[in-house]
């Protein structure tokens, strides 16, 4: 089972056309698949996609409160799916990466991440600022981050799991190896999103810039530990050999700096938590495939439960850390770290009160 997770907050004006294009990747693989979109309550195209999901078998759409950030859907979005492989999308993902990364799925790798392509003097000048963001990494003792593109990925299933249950770790997860023995790789595309933002368009000025701000550093050291004593008769003086340990010590203490810095900056708003640091978001609203659709509101009717193709009834859960629907698998126990606490989501769905259209707004 594959279970594809699609983050959907920009309007596209092809999004049925998208859809079906992405249902005819995943079937010329002939995979079993499940599509889940996650969307905010207020996304402006939210009728469209609803529409989507009601017409088209083993989909999903999760509609979270509009406050909700973009790492708290693709959680919800995880806690949703059937907690096997995922591949992690955006509403404007490039549809020909996305043939890629199926490609390489069916190639044996497991964990596919994606970083956009970078001109050669640029991809220079990233590499050198990559590493001396590393090197602070390191010295802080954090795991590398691939610099990759946290929104679109393939993720094997014991890391899907792993994010589930440290929510708190839910960004950092999805931009550092994890599973460095199961075989994975690297995409670098020239366009990984359609409409991309200023800063998907432009994702590591920053390393650039460090990379430039690091060659300064190199060729000053350079000069010192090097071209100083050529210069010198091929003798330190002791107030060089001080200058130089001092530099030394500037430097790593700069990198580690800016590698807190530059973390901080990655991991964006996070995944809220309670005092247990369990999450805690609302799910307003679950539209699943044959959910009646009242043209004349232009509104999903959820209050009345559909047959599935099992002959089940659904009902909406009240934890997105359960399955959503009674359709979907049972949740498998899953092992847990060594010192961990057993977490439990506590998002909440509201009730419809017996009407049609989206749920009405009570307080938590």
């Amino acid at each position: 089972m594959l279970s594809v997770v699609i983050t959907a907050n920009k309007v596209l004006d092809n999004t049925y056309e998208r859809n079906v294009e992405l249902l005819n990747l995943i079937r010329q693989y002939k995979l079993d698949y499940e599509i889940i979109y996650v969307c905010n309550e207020d996304y402006a195209d939210f009728d469209n996609i609803a529409t989507i999901v009601s017409a088209n078998v083993n989909h999903k759409l999760i509609v979270l409160d509009k406050d909700a950030n973009l790492n708290t859907e693709v959680y919800a979005g995880l806690t949703s799916s059937s907690k096997n492989d995922v591949l992690l999308l955006t509403a404007d993902t490039n549809l020909k990466l996305v043939a890629e990364i199926l490609a390489k799925r069916k190639e044996g790798y497991e964990n596919v991440f994606v970083r956009k392509k970078q001109k050669p003097f640029k991809r220079m000048l990233d590499v050198i600022g990559t590493s001396t963001y590393h090197l602070g990494q390191l010295l802080m003792g954090r795991a590398n981050d691939l610099t990759n593109d946290a929104n679109v990925m393939l993720i094997d299933a014991r890391n899907v799991n792993t994010i589930i249950e440290e929510p708190a770790l839910s960004k950092v997860l999805r931009i550092t190896n994890q599973s460095f023995e199961k075989k994975y790789t690297t995409l670098q595309p020239e366009t990984i999103h359609d409409q991309p933002t200023i800063y998907e368009q432009i994702p590591f000025s920053s390393l650039f810039a460090l990379g430039v701000t690091s060659i300064t550093y190199y060729l000053a050291l350079f000069f010192m530990a090097v071209i100083f004593p050529l210069l010198n008769s091929g003798v330190y003086s002791w107030y060089m050999l001080i200058a130089i340990v001092l530099w030394i010590t500037l430097g790593l203490l700069a990198s580690a700096m800016v590698a807190k810095q530059y973390n901080k900056n990655r991991m964006g708003e996070p995944v809220p938590l309670d005092l247990n640091e369990d999450p805690t978001f609302e799910i307003k609203q679950v539209i699943k495939s044959g959910d009646i659709i009242s043209y004349n509101e232009n509104k999903i009717d959820t209050s009345k439960p559909f047959e599935t193709k099992e002959g089940k009834k659904s009902k909406s859960k009240k934890t997105a850390d359960k399955n959503i629907d009674e359709t979907t698998p049972p949740k498998k126990t899953r092992g847990r770290p060594a010192g961990a606490k057993n977490k439990k989501t506590t998002t909440k769905a509201k009730k419809t009160n017996g009407k049609r259209g989206r749920p009405a707004k009570t307080k938590k």
